[in-house]
């Protein structure tokens, strides 16, 4: 049983520093985003840095470096070099991810019903003739397609303009920001799940550096 925990404590130390920020991003969800009184509206560029944020400690620590190691061999500067190469290849991918997303917003913490009515209402107050289909909304009379992807048992949504009409998606998105300030709160299942499921992994976290600290103590 020694020897095992030797064995596992820095493996350990090593996982907790990879899925911190996912961690981090999970509680955030759960005592933050899905306790709140109202829905929350993101834009899809700031959603998105908020997953790069999560994931980082994967991309910067995780698995997808681990391909690294055949440069050891080669030596400390040679290592850092692909290293430095492979951070910046993250970097641009990141970047191209966040620019993908400048027509995107993200809804948490929302009622699929009561988003429905909420869509329903904001396309009456534009007085703008519309074509609805499942999940795509499409003015006639003016160059703007909206699609909506609704998330049920998250409690989420996202919509995604596409088209010219800058002026009619600016007050679609005024509009429907209305619509949630008046809105009921969504079920609590999320906020619960969310927190187990941080919980845990904190729990992990703290278990980690614990046995981290004892392994530093019992190395000779």
């Amino acid at each position: 049983m020694y020897e095992l925990l030797l064995r596992i404590a820095p493996h350990a130390m090593e996982w907790t520093l990879i899925l911190a920020p996912v961690t981090l991003y999970i509680l955030y969800l759960a005592m933050w985003v899905n306790v709140r009184k109202t829905p929350k509206l993101v834009t899809g560029r700031r959603n998105a840095c908020h997953l790069l944020l999560a994931g980082s400690g994967i991309l910067l620590l995780g698995p997808p470096t681990w391909i690294l190691a055949f440069l050891h061999p080669y030596g400390a500067k040679v290592y850092w070099a692909g290293y430095t190469l492979y951070a910046a290849a993250i970097a641009m991918l990141a970047w191209r991810f966040i620019s993908r997303q400048a027509r995107r917003y993200q809804l948490f913490h929302v009622s699929p019903f009561a988003l429905r009515d909420a869509l329903e209402s904001v396309l009456a107050a534009l007085n703008q003739p519309y074509l609805a289909q499942s999940r795509q909304v499409t003015w006639t009379a003016r160059p703007l397609t909206l699609e909506v992807d609704i998330y049920p048992f998250w409690r989420s949504a996202q919509l995604r303009f596409s088209g010219t009409d800058a002026a009619l998606e600016s007050q679609f998105i005024e509009r429907l920001q209305e619509e949630l300030r008046s809105m009921d709160h969504a079920s609590m299942v999320v906020h619960y799940v969310l927190t187990i499921w941080g919980g845990l992994f904190l729990l992990f976290h703290v278990l980690s550096v614990v046995l981290f600290i004892w392994y530093l103590q019992a190395i000779p």
